[in-house]
C-alpha cells in the first residue's frame, strides 16, 4: 500500500456528484474491493475499469505496489462508468498493466487488481484504518504483487549498469509501505516500462554495481533502503532469529516492533502515523490484546500514537533499549523526551548501540510505570546516579 492513508485532494474541476463514483460500504471484516482493468485499443486510450466488493479469501487478484508521486488526484478514469480521480503515476501504472488489443491477441483477458487509491475509500477514515489493519492479508493472498517503478523510453536500450542507476532514482524506494508490499508475497515482480524482472534479480543487479560509481544522494538513500529490505527479508525467513534472546512471546513481539522501527526510520510516508502502522503486518504473534492497543486509528494524534507504541515496547519488552533511537532531531510537538520521533526520516544524534551495552539480564529488572501529568507523559523507573552534569555548552556547525 502506498500513501493510501492520506486523503489527497483533487484538482479544481472535479466531477459533479451525479457523475462521480460513490463507494458502497464494506460491511465485513475481510471485505475488500478489487478492480477489473478492461482492455484497450492503445496504450494512451482512457482507462476503464469495473470495481466490485469481495473478500481476500474468495477472489483471485494481483496487488499493485507503486509510489503515488503527486499529492493530487487530478486525472479522471472511468470506474463503473463513473468518474474517479487518480494521481498521474497511478494512471501510468494502470496503462502499463492494462491488456492491449493486437492482431495476435484480439481478445485479451481483463486484469484483476487490488489498488489502494481505488479500492479504499480515501475519504472514509474508519474504512482506511480497517483496511490498513488487514493489509497484510491483502498482499499475502494476492496471486502476485506487481511493483511499478515508472516509465523511460530509453530504458531498454541502456547498459545494465545504467538501468540499475535509473531504477534507483524511483521514489518507490523511499516509501515505508514498500516493505510490507514487497516482503509478504514470494511471487513479486518489478516492472519499469516494458521491462519486467523478479525482485531477487533486481537486488542482485544492485549488488553488482561497481563501488567506484558516483551515486547521487537519492541513489545512496535508495541503496540503503534496498539493503534494509533485504536484511528484513532474511530475518523474516528465519523468525526464530528475530527474537532469539526473548523468552516471552510478548517480549518477542515488542523486540520485533522496536527493531523494525529502528531499521525503517529512513523510509518516508505521507502520514507520519504510517511509520508505525506500516510495520504491524510484518510482525506475527500479535494477540488480540496487542491488536487493541496498537490498532490503526487515523483520528488519533500522531504524538499519542508514538507514545502508545513506545510504551507498549517498554512494558512488554521490560527494556529501555528504545532510548537508543530517540536522537536529538525532533519534529513533533508534545512528544515526551523518551519517545522516538519516528516522523523524522533522517534522525541525528541517535545513541550508538556499540557505546551502551549493559549486561543481558539488566533489562529484565527495571520497575517501569507511566504517570500522566498535564499534556504529557512522565516515565518513571528505578536506577542509580551515574554522574552530575557540571556545565552545558552550545555548539555551532561549520
Amino acid at each position: 500500500m502506498s500513501e493510501a492513508c492520506v486523503s489527497t485532494p483533487t484538482r479544481p474541476g472535479s466531477p459533479s456528484p451525479s457523475t462521480a463514483y460513490s463507494y458502497a460500504p464494506l460491511d465485513a471484516s475481510d471485505a475488500i474491493r478489487i478492480i477489473t482493468l478492461l482492455p484497450a485499443q492503445s496504450f494512451e486510450a482512457p482507462i476503464h475499469c469495473q470495481i466490485r466488493r469481495t473478500t481476500f479469501f474468495g477472489s483471485s487478484y494481483e496487488a499493485l505496489s507503486y509510489a503515488w508521486g503527486s499529492n493530487y488526484r487530478e486525472i479522471s478514469i472511468k470506474c463503473n462508468d463513473q468518474d474517479l480521480f487518480v494521481t498521474p503515476n497511478l494512471l501510468r501504472a494502470l496503462k502499463r498493466l492494462r491488456p492491449i488489443v493486437t492482431s495476435n491477441i484480439p481478445n485479451p483477458k481483463p486484469v484483476t487488481l487490488w489498488v489502494d487509491a481505488i479500492c479504499i475509500d480515501q475519504e472514509n477514515q474508519e474504512e482506511r484504518a480497517h483496511q490498513v489493519s488487514i493489509m497484510k492479508h491483502v498482499y499475502q493472498r494476492a496471486v502476485r504483487v506487481i511493483v511499478y517503478l515508472g516509465e523511460d523510453v530509453n530504458f531498454k536500450d541502456a547498459a545494465p549498469s545504467i538501468q540499475m542507476l535509473w531504477l534507483l532514482d524511483s521514489p518507490w524506494y523511499n516509501r515505508m509501505w514498500t516493505l510490507q508490499e514487497s516482503l509478504l508475497n514470494a511471487n513479486t515482480i518489478v516492472t519499469h516500462g516494458e521491462t519486467t524482472l523478479s525482485l531477487e534479480a533486481l537486488e542482485l543487479g544492485f549488488q553488482s554495481l561497481p563501488p567506484s560509481f558516483r551515486y547521487n544522494a537519492a541513489q545512496k538513500n535508495a541503496i540503503l533502503r534496498v539493503q534494509t529490505t533485504r536484511a528484513m527479508r532474511l530475518e523474516l525467513q528465519e523468525p526464530q532469529l528475530f527474537g532469539r534472546h526473548i523468552g516471552r512471546i510478548n517480549g518477542a513481539v515488542a523486540y520485533r516492533l522496536s527493531r523494525m522501527l529502528s531499521l525503517c526510520q529512513y523510509f518516508e510516508c505521507g502520514d507520519p502515523r504510517d511509520k508505525v502502522f506500516a510495520i504491524l503486518g510484518l510482525v506475527d504473534d500479535l494477540d488480540s490484546i496487542t491488536h487493541t492497543e496498537l490498532n490503526p486509528d487515523y483520528s488519533t494524534p500522531v504524538a499519542e500514537i508514538y507514545r502508545r507504541f513506545a510504551w507498549f515496547i517498554i512494558t512488554r519488552q521490560k527494556s529501555l533499549r528504545i532510548l537508543h533511537d530517540v536522537g536529538i532531531t525532533r519534529r513533533l510537538e508534545g512528544l515526551p523526551s523518551w519517545v522516538p520521533d519516528w516522523s523524522v526520516s533522517n534522525p541525528e544524534g541517535k545513541l550508538s548501540r556499540k557505546l551502551y551495552r549493559p549486561r543481558p539480564d539488566f533489562f529484565d529488572r527495571p520497575s517501569l510505570k507511566s504517570v500522566r501529568r498535564g499534556d504529557g507523559w512522565i516515565l518513571i523507573c528505578k536506577g542509580f546516579c551515574f554522574d552530575t552534569v557540571a556545565t552545558c555548552i552550545t555548539t555551532t556547525r561549520c
